[in-house]
């Protein structure tokens, strides 16, 4: 996963608004308790923190490949 996935998945998922908030505020255990800010700026794999938001979050288990699914189909 790419850092833009990353961002684009969360936008998608939760909308623009509200991932902006996750991005800042939502401390993620699975990321040593970094928010993804902080974990994207202490240079963490972006997959890492993407498997992090979604247990965080209890995401069911095909959002977890939100990223590789066809951008047409996710629209």
């Amino acid at each position: 996963m790419k850092r833009s996935e990353l961002l684009t998945s969360l936008d998608e998922i939760f909308t623009p608004r509200f991932a902006s908030t996750l991005i800042r505020d939502l401390a993620l255990p699975g990321a040593g308790s970094r928010t993804v800010h902080q974990a994207l700026e202490d240079g963490l794999d972006p997959q890492l923190i993407w498997d992090a938001v979604c247990a965080e979050m209890d995401l069911p288990e095909d959002t977890r490949f939100h990223h590789r699914s066809d951008v047409k189909l996710r629209r």
